[in-house]
Order: structure tokens, then sequence, then C-alpha cells
């Protein structure tokens, strides 16, 4: 499918966030039609390059001031004027720094029967008992 200027409108509305219903009526043209280019390889190619642009380039505007957003972040922790903005500063800078605690325990014995784990503490210390006297007596 060859890209007309009708299809190139169309991708630039649906890149800015208008519905489908919107981009039909701005381009007039039906809902199906555009569903149906949807479907085009062309078209969703086209939409898939100029999206991964717009995506590019807003990354390159975000990370240019990053400094200033750091450093307002830091402001924020220490001398924000209310206690919960700085918890919530400080929490999300430590947490890009160390990752997110999470609460749940890892079973890290790799033991996937848990009937294993249940040990009788009483019964294994009688029996290391009961090995190192009669070490002691042989």
């Amino acid at each position: 499918m060859i890209l007309d200027e009708k299809k190139i409108q169309c991708i630039d509305y649906i890149i800015e966030g208008y519905t489908i219903t919107q981009v039909s009526k701005l381009c007039n043209c039906s809902r199906q039609s555009i569903y149906d280019w949807l479907k085009d390889d062309d078209f969703k190619s086209e939409l898939d390059k100029r999206t991964q642009e717009m995506s590019v380039a807003g990354n390159k505007k975000i990370v240019a001031d990053v400094d200033k957003y750091i450093n307002k972040l830091k402001l924020l922790a220490l001398e924000g004027k209310s206690e919960k903005t700085q918890i919530e500063a400080l929490t999300y800078l430590l947490n890009r720094i160390y990752g997110t605690p999470t609460s749940k325990v890892a079973d890290v014995t790799g033991n996937k029967d848990k009937s294993e784990n249940n040990i009788n503490l009483d019964e294994e210390l009688k029996e290391f008992k009961s090995i190192e006297l009669n070490k002691k007596t042989k």
C-alpha cells in the first residue's frame, strides 16, 4: 500500500493521541478504513517508525535535563515544605539506586518438596548428641 496524504495525516493524528473516531472525522474517512489501514504492513511500519522517532526525541529532551530533575528531587528531599514530600522524594531516590524493596520471602533452598522443610529440631539434637557420646566412649 502506498501511503497517500490522507494516510500520513491519519498517522499524525493517531500519534498525537486522537481516537479512531476522532481521526476518521478529521481525515474524512470511515473508521473501518482506518482499521483496515492498521492491518496493512506499510501503514503499521510507518506508524511504528514515527512512534519510535517521537519516543527517541522525547527521551533525548528528558536526558538533556536529567541533572536538573535530580537536583530538584534532591532539593525536595532535603528542603521540601512537607515531611510527606520529603519522604516521597527520598524514597524515590533510594529506590532508583537500590531497587524497590519487596515483602516477598524467597525460597533459596531450591527444594520444591515442602515436606522436607518440616524438621524436628529436638530429634535432630538428640541424634547429634547420641553420635557425639558414642564417639567419646569409643
